[in-house]
C-alpha cells in the first residue's frame, strides 16, 4: 500500500548472536532485526537504536477445540498460571475451570455438544541468572562511580552496616553521628544517643538507653503512656493529678501518686476508703493525697490493714474537714501514715 510522504522501509536481517549493525551498514530509516537475539535495530539518522522485549514474551497459542457433549476435560498444553479460556467467545473465570498440570483443562461445569472452547497459552521466558561482574570478588558491593564504570567496595567485616557516600563511594563503617546515632551494638543490646531520638511509634530495647553529656535532655511523652524506669522505679509527676469524686470511693492502682478530690459541689459526706494490700498492692513509698473542698466532711478509712495518724500516733479512719489536706503514705506492707490539715 502506497502512503503520500512515506518511504518504503528496507529491512535487513541476521541470525547470528551478538551481531549488531552500525551506521555504516543501515541508513536514515532503515532496519536491522537479529532473530537470534530478539532484537530489532534502526538508524535514527544520528545513531542506531534498538528495541528489546527483554523480561517475559507476550507471545501465546491459541487452541480451539470443538465439545463433544458432557465434555468437561480438555486436553492442551500450557505454563500454569498463563493460560485463558474461553467458552463460545466468553471468558470464562478462574473458578470455572481447574488448570494446574499444564497438560489438561477440566471445566467446573460439562460443555454441550458443539460449544467452543478456546484456550490462549501465553509463552513465557525466565530471564536468565546475572552472570559475574568482572573484577568482583567474595563480598565486594558493586557501585557505579560513573555512566559508564563499575567499581566496588572492599568485603566488611559481620554485622557492619553499608554507609552511602552520597555520589561517592559507600562505605562499611559504625552508625555515627552523620547517621542518627555515636553507635549500636547489636550484641549487648547497648544504644547510646547524643542527639535526639524521635519514634512515631513503639521503641523498645532490651538494654540500656542512655543520654550522653550534661543531663540537659528533654523527655516528652504525648501519648497517654507511662515512662518506667529500669531500676529505680516509675518517674512521677511534675503536678499532683486529681481524681474527682462525689460518691464514696474506693482507692484503686492508678490513683498512685494522685489528689482523690472532694468538690464544693458535692453537698453530702464521703468515705474514701484505701484499698487492702491484699486487693491492691501498692508498692511501698505510694502516695495518695485527699483534699475536701465541701462544707461536708470526708472520712478517710482503709480496708482491713492500718491507717496510722502521724499527729498522733493513733490508727483508725480519720475526718477531714473542709479544705483540709491528707497525705497518706504506704509505709510497710500493710501500713500507711497520714498526716495534714484539718484532720482530726
Amino acid at each position: 500500500m502506497a502512503a503520500s510522504g512515506y518511504t518504503p522501509i528496507i529491512l535487513f536481517n541476521s541470525g547470528t548472536t551478538g551481531n549488531k549493525p552500525t551506521t555504516s551498514n543501515l541508513t536514515t530509516g532503515e532496519l536491522a532485526l537479529n532473530y537470534a537475539d530478539g532484537v530489532l535495530y534502526y538508524n535514527n539518522g544520528s545513531s542506531i537504536k534498538s528495541i528489546s522485549g527483554g523480561g517475559a514474551s507476550s507471545t501465546y497459542t491459541r487452541t480451539s477445540v470443538t465439545a463433544s457433549a458432557s465434555q468437561t476435560t480438555f486436553t492442551v498444553t500450557y505454563t500454569v498460571g498463563y493460560v485463558e479460556v474461553y467458552l463460545n467467545g466468553i471468558l470464562l473465570n478462574g473458578t470455572d475451570y481447574t488448570a494446574t498440570n499444564g497438560t489438561s483443562v477440566v471445566l467446573a461445569t460439562a460443555a454441550n455438544s458443539g460449544d467452543i472452547v478456546e484456550f490462549i497459552a501465553y509463552n513465557t521466558t525466565a530471564i536468565g541468572n546475572a552472570t559475574n561482574i568482572s573484577g568482583g570478588s567474595a563480598g565486594v558491593v558493586p557501585y557505579q562511580s560513573a555512566g559508564s564504570t563499575t567499581l566496588f567496595t572492599a568485603a566488611g567485616t559481620s554485622g557492619q552496616p553499608l554507609l552511602s557516600g552520597g555520589t561517592g563511594s559507600p562505605t562499611w563503617g559504625t552508625l555515627g553521628g552523620t547517621y542518627g546515632g555515636t553507635g549500636v551494638n547489636n550484641g549487648s543490646y547497648t544504644i547510646t544517643v547524643g542527639g535526639n531520638l524521635s519514634t512515631g511509634g513503639t521503641f523498645t530495647t532490651g538494654g540500656n538507653l542512655t543520654f550522653s553529656g550534661a543531663f540537659a535532655t528533654t523527655v516528652t511523652v504525648t501519648a497517654a503512656t507511662s515512662v518506667t524506669l529500669p531500676v529505680s522505679g516509675t518517674l512521677g509527676y511534675q503536678n499532683i493529678p486529681q481524681n474527682s469524686q462525689s460518691a464514696n470511693y474506693t482507692t484503686v492502682l492508678a490513683d498512685s501518686g494522685y489528689a482523690i478530690f472532694h468538690p464544693a459541689s458535692d453537698a453530702n459526706a464521703r468515705t474514701f476508703t484505701i484499698a487492702a494490700n491484699a486487693s491492691v498492692a501498692y508498692p511501698i513509698g505510694t502516695v495518695i493525697q485527699f483534699i475536701n473542698m465541701s462544707a461536708n466532711a470526708v472520712t478517710i478509712s482503709i480496708t482491713s490493714d492500718t491507717l496510722t495518724w502521724a499527729q498522733g500516733g493513733g490508727s483508725g479512719s480519720r475526718t477531714l474537714a473542709q479544705y483540709g489536706i491528707a497525705n497518706c503514705i504506704k509505709v510497710g506492707t500493710t501500713q500507711w501514715l497520714l498526716t495534714g490539715t484539718n484532720v482530726t
